[in-house]
């Protein structure tokens, strides 16, 4: 019996259960602060000690990964994401955390960041106690702020008020614990370190800085985009553009013959000031800065293709008058705008520094999306989907009854256009006599699989249990306007939209209670309500 089936059955011996459960919530908090991260046997994981990938010669164990994502997992079932399909994209961002984390431990070691076995246990220590200072409060009640001030591990009153719930100080310290694993604290100080390290780097910004910053490029350039070619012939073809510019030949012509469409019109020149360089490849704006007009730079490699830039003209649109405020304001925009050029450095950095090994069947299926998300050359892309297809189903093949495996695998194969096969996974895990598994996400991709089979009316129940498991999920009900009006099902649509309208309504109502009766300021610490949706489709 499927999930679905299961729960609409079950609702009227629902709520007597919830109100149980609710009074047992209550007493736990009361009990305890907070509880040590679920850690529960993953289906076909038997060696936590095992290492699934090397990332720069430094080992990633399994249990270090089970933990994060547990603690992530945890996290996500908290604010509802339940769905396998969910967490298996979680699971490829904690593995792309790792690695990052890995690569960010080397350059901040070499940036001078403290990040040893000491300065972690001292953060760590730190973090309990403020910790046990809550816990201590929730116990005891509110305390002066000279008793506050009191590490908790030293409070006696504390202690035998554990004891007299039947908890401990050793048992909180250890729930404390948990909450901060070493590796997360490492990477916490890293990046902590990094930043100020690279604040610092800023320096000074002069009046000199300020002036030329009024300064305006008007330059033409050629993009030979990556992919297109090999990278040697590609460079060997931007020396012979460089090289016919160079002896006169009509730059905007070289354009139009040689330049990629997808950057402006190929030869037509444009204008780059302090303003609307933004985005702009900051390795061509630096070699734009040390041309003189006229003048046409060498091939410029970046992360788009290879640029030849030639400059125009220069000029300056310096204010003929700028006071003492004007100047600041300018400094801290050139100040942040140097910061966000290191941190984009900095992310290239670990981007470009990750030689990364896979072992485990499913991380390598993670990885190798990502690896197609990041690839600007289109067979690059499908040639990486298609290992991580022939990863995952190696993944299942150990774990036959992963969920979340299952479910990405069934995806990727309706993606690559392989739904029979996608079916025969996805419908027994939603249908099937065991099925344990449920998702709204689910539901949409199996009635979308059902359509591309020519099954109209199967997939419009699987759409409509995904309406109805779609409790607090208002982008589901969007995406099944579009879907119920292009199956021509007005009265389906009108439904969903109806649904929409409602969600909207609660919310409204939501903001009103948060409003405070005398000076309107939102209650619960300021949090933002969700944003309302709309209720039309957004292509119209």
């Amino acid at each position: 019996m499927s999930i679905y089936k299961m729960r609409t059955e079950f609702g009227k011996y629902l709520k007597p259960i919830l109100f149980v459960i609710a009074a047992i919530f209550l007493v736990g908090a009361i009990w305890s602060f907070g509880t040590a991260p679920t850690r529960r046997k993953m289906e076909g994981v038997q060696d936590l000690g095992a290492v699934i990938a090397k990332v720069n010669g430094i080992d990633i164990r399994r249990g270090d990964f089970e933990a994060a994502y547990e603690q992530a997992a945890e996290e996500a079932r908290n604010r509802g994401i339940r769905s396998p399909l969910m967490h298996a994209d979680l699971r490829a961002q904690i593995f792309q955390q790792l690695v990052n984390d890995v690569v960010l431990y080397q350059i901040a070691k070499e940036m001078g960041v403290d990040i040893s076995d000491r300065r972690v246990r001292e953060e760590i220590d730190r973090a309990v106690i403020e910790e046990l200072k809550i816990n201590r409060e929730a116990v005891l009640g509110k305390l002066s702020k000279k008793r506050a001030a009191v590490d908790p591990r030293d409070d006696n009153e504390y202690k035998s008020e554990l004891a007299a719930i039947g908890s401990s100080l050793a048992q909180q310290e250890e729930i404390a614990k948990s909450k901060y694993p070493p590796n997360k604290i490492r990477a916490m100080l890293a990046r902590q370190g990094i930043d100020a390290k690279i604040k610092a780097s800023v320096g000074r910004i002069t009046n000199k800085d300020v002036e030329a910053s009024y300064a305006v490029y008007r330059i033409r350039q050629i993009v030979l985009e990556t992919g297109k070619l090999p990278e040697e012939q590609l460079m060997a073809k931007a020396k012979r553009i460089v090289e016919a510019a160079r002896k006169g030949a009509d730059f905007a012509k070289l354009a139009r013959e040689n330049s990629s469409s997808g950057f402006g019109k190929p030869g037509e020149p444009f204008e780059l000031s302090f303003e609307t360089s933004f985005g702009y490849p900051q390795e061509v704006l630096e070699e734009i800065k040390r041309l003189r007009p006229g003048q046409t730079s060498d091939p410029i490699k970046t992360d788009w293709g290879i640029f030849i830039v030639k400059l125009e003209s220069l000029s300056s649109k310096m204010p003929t008058k700028l006071d003492k405020k004007s100047m600041n304001a300018r400094r801290e925009q050139i100040k942040q705008m140097r910061e966000m050029q290191a941190y984009q450095q900095l992310q290239k950095r670990i981007q470009q520094n990750q030689n990364v090994k896979v072992f485990d069947p499913e991380i390598l299926a993670y990885w190798e999306l990502s690896k197609a998300m990041r690839s600007a050359n289109p067979t690059d892309m499908k040639r990486h989907r298609k290992l991580a297809i022939s990863a995952l189903t190696r993944a299942r093949m150990a774990n036959p009854n992963n969920p979340i495996i299952g479910a990405k695998l069934a995806q990727l194969l309706h993606e690559d256009g392989r739904t029979e096969e996608a079916l025969r996974i996805l419908y027994p895990m939603l249908e099937g006599k065991e099925a344990v598994t449920e998702g709204a996400d689910l539901r949409l991709l199996l009635g979308d699989m059902l359509m591309k089979t020519d099954e109209k009316e199967r997939a419009i129940e699987q759409y409509k249990i995904a309406s109805e498991v779609a409790i607090n999920d208002p982008a589901t009900h969007q995406e099944l306007v579009q879907r119920f009006e292009q199956l021509k099902r007005a009265d389906l649509a009108t439904a969903e939209r109806k649904w929409l309208d409602e969600y909207n309504q609660r919310l409204e109502q939501f903001r009103s209670l948060q409003q405070s009766p005398r000076s309107g300021a939102p209650l619960g610490g300021g949090q933002k309500s969700p944003k309302p949706v709309p209720t039309s489709d957004p292509r119209k």
